[in-house]
């Protein structure tokens, strides 16, 4: 950039080429496409354990609910009040059916891993 601003400065604009508006578009088409693939690669490298660690956190936390429902759903018998899930557990089963619908999809590798495990904290 400086030899171009020295050559407009100057008034020798015709001794610098530049690039077409074409050549800067291509570049960036080709450069996003290298970037969608490498996308794809690392989705699809990740996963198999992605769905892995997935069906486990399933597993584990479907037992958890069904405890705390249970436990929740006895505390209101006790007091004879109608049982509505807490927060927590329905929080939970929001996670769960989640999981269940991220794991299971097809997406070409548009997503990632923080997108798939929604329940593990990537920070």
């Amino acid at each position: 950039m400086e030899g171009l601003a020295a050559s407009v400065g100057g008034g020798k604009s015709e001794e610098v080429t530049g690039r077409p508006l074409s050549d800067f578009v291509a570049d960036y088409e080709q450069k996003g496409q290298a970037a969608r693939n490498e996308r794809c690669r690392i989705y699809l490298e990740c996963l198999p354990e992605c769905r892995v660690i997935c069906s486990r956190f399933i597993v584990l936390a479907e037992k958890k609910v069904a405890t705390m429902e249970a436990t929740e759903c006895r505390q209101h018998e006790n007091f004879g009040v109608n049982y509505l899930p807490s927060p927590l557990v329905t929080a939970l089963k929001k996670t769960i059916s989640i999981s269940k619908a991220r794991i299971n999809q097809s997406s070409g590798g548009s997503l990632g891993p923080r997108d798939l495990l929604p329940f593990i904290d990537f920070k």
